[in-house]
């Protein structure tokens, strides 16, 4: 992620552009320890994301926020309100190898429906796109970008960052 950060930096338009940090918070205290690396290595003009449980540092990715985040995504690519910048950065890959991978993971993204199990439950819904062996991990990750920048627009708490 720093390095990620680092090289948007180096893009004239987005220099001392508002970062807005939606980093995953069920696995330990992984959100905070990003946060605060990133703080320690000097990133300024931040905004960590409190969406987590009892609004804690970091973002949820239970299933009901998987389906937010999917439905999101969906509207915005319905609307054609989505758009690869042709600075696009990745710093694992090249950005083509990155697009490649990000086109894959949305062709074998779907919406799992497992049947009931009585007739008091419910059906349940998987977003996913690792059945088969594959990965979702871009998919997931632009999908949480898309729903933290609607927290980080809708809610007040987020106003003094603005």
């Amino acid at each position: 992620m720093f390095d990620h950060v680092a090289q948007l930096r180096n893009i004239d338009s987005v220099k001392s552009a508002m970062v807005v940090l939606g980093i995953e918070s069920n696995l330990g205290f992984e959100a905070q320890h990003t946060v605060h690396a990133l703080q320690r290595s000097g990133l300024t003009n931040c905004c960590p994301i409190f969406e987590g449980v009892d609004n804690t540092l970091g973002m949820l990715t239970t299933n009901k926020t998987k389906e937010v985040m999917c439905t999101a995504l969906g509207e915005l690519l319905s609307l054609n309100r989505l758009h690869v910048s042709s600075r696009f950065v990745s710093v694992s890959t090249s950005p083509k190898e990155m697009l490649s991978r990000f086109l894959s993971e949305m062709r074998a993204f779907m919406v799992y429906v497992d049947a009931p199990r009585s007739l008091f439950v419910q059906s349940r819904r998987t977003f996913t796109g690792k059945v088969g062996g594959h990965q979702d991990d871009a998919v997931i990750a632009l999908q949480m970008s898309v729903l933290c920048m609607q927290y980080f627009l809708k809610h007040s708490r987020y106003d003094r960052f603005r």
